[in-house]
């Protein structure tokens, strides 16, 4: 069962990250609240509450994921931890905290384990002038490791409660953006996302499978191009030399043999 003393900190949660922005990349803070790392701590421990009785995802790969986490929150499972990679940031449009599921021996190398983004949503908003805290309600992961995104509780689930205090170590609401309507703006938003994301899930899947003989290059991101832009063009295997163009309007994917 996860404890305070298993999630660990890090070794750049709170420095900066390159990212890539409108053609080149440019260094991000992991970290935009002055919260320290105890109350980082306290917040993914808290999340147990999330991952209390079955996971019910129709996806076998996001299934087995999030049993995995809700195994090691849950149970005792010796060498497994929690390693915080990036405190609270994205505060504007995706606040998140960046954990990673590993075991305890390779927690200091970046590549191992399971990445997850525990989706975080402040409380004590109807008041601009006191301070506020972060509450987990969702988490986000990815099955395979480089492949679709998946939550739970899922879309239109929180384990959001109401309990109320101010926080010990949080950043003033009036400093960073946060009044009742642009939270809830930003709410109207992370669910258009979130369901686009979902429809997006069942759309590509039953594409792949009645599609085998397509290679989907340059991998997963090619194909993640063809949500955001709706067009990729993709060869088909067996050395036929030939190619394929794949539409997507939103709602399915049409293939064109070139």
């Amino acid at each position: 069962m996860i404890t305070l003393a298993e999630v660990l900190e890090g070794g750049d949660w709170s420095g900066v990250s390159s990212i890539e922005q409108d053609g080149a990349y440019v260094d991000k803070p992991n970290l935009e609240s002055t919260m320290d790392f105890a109350e980082h701590q306290r917040i993914v421990v808290e999340a147990r509450g999330l991952l209390q009785g079955q996971i019910a995802h129709a996806d076998r790969d996001a299934k087995q994921m999030f049993e995995d986490l809700a195994k090691v929150y849950n149970e005792a499972t010796p060498g497994m931890v929690l390693v915080i990679s990036k405190g609270i940031h994205q505060i504007n449009s995706d606040a998140h905290i960046l954990v990673r599921l590993v075991k305890e021996v390779d927690k200091n190398n970046a590549k191992a384990g399971v990445n997850f983004h525990l989706n975080v949503e402040p409380i004590n908003l109807d008041n601009p002038n006191v301070r506020f805290q972060w509450k987990a309600f969702q988490f986000k992961g990815w099955a395979p490791k480089n492949g679709p995104a998946y939550f739970w509780p899922e879309p239109g689930r929180s384990a959001r409660k109401d309990k109320r205090r101010n926080s010990i170590s949080s950043v003033d609401l009036a400093a960073h953006l946060l009044k009742v309507r642009e939270m809830e703006i930003a709410t109207e938003k992370r669910n258009l996302a979130t369901e686009r994301n979902a429809n997006w899930q069942s759309v590509s899947t039953k594409f792949k499978q009645a599609n085998t003989d397509l290679e989907y290059r340059p991998g997963p991101k090619g194909f993640l191009l063809l949500r955001d832009d709706g067009v990729l063009v993709t060869p088909i295997k067996a050395k036929t030399n030939k190619t394929a163009q794949l539409i997507y309007d939103g709602v399915k994917i049409t293939r064109k043999n070139l």
